[in-house]
């Protein structure tokens, strides 16, 4: 008889780091939803986010990455975005308002950070 498959964990855990401006940005996004998130330090300073633990999580060796229900979404602003589809917290009430949601992601990564 094959093993019952797992439940998909619910939980959203965030990597990242207090120093970190890309952290700060998912961080504070599940603050004003109210949502509640296990938050895993990676230590930039001592160079954590280049260990073999941290890179199987985040292959680019940056900061934040997000685990949520089997998946892992890495890049602040893709973060973002599935924080909002998931969760609905943010998102646009049409699909117009969803792409200048969008189009901002992508003009503050190029134009601000």
């Amino acid at each position: 008889m094959p093993a019952e498959p797992h439940p998909v964990d619910d939980r959203l855990t965030l990597y990242g780091s207090f120093t970190s401006s890309s952290t700060y940005k998912p961080m504070l996004y599940l603050a004003l939803a109210r949502l509640a998130f296990s938050f895993r330090t990676v230590n930039l300073k001592l160079g954590a986010q280049k260990e073999p633990a941290y890179l199987a999580v985040n292959r680019y060796g940056q900061v934040p990455a997000l685990r949520h229900r089997g998946l892992t979404i890495v890049q602040s602003n893709v973060v973002l975005d599935y924080l909002a589809r998931i969760t609905g917290h943010f998102e646009g009430a049409g699909e117009q308002e969803r792409w200048r949601a969008r189009e901002w992601l992508s003009w503050e990564a190029d134009a601000i950070t």
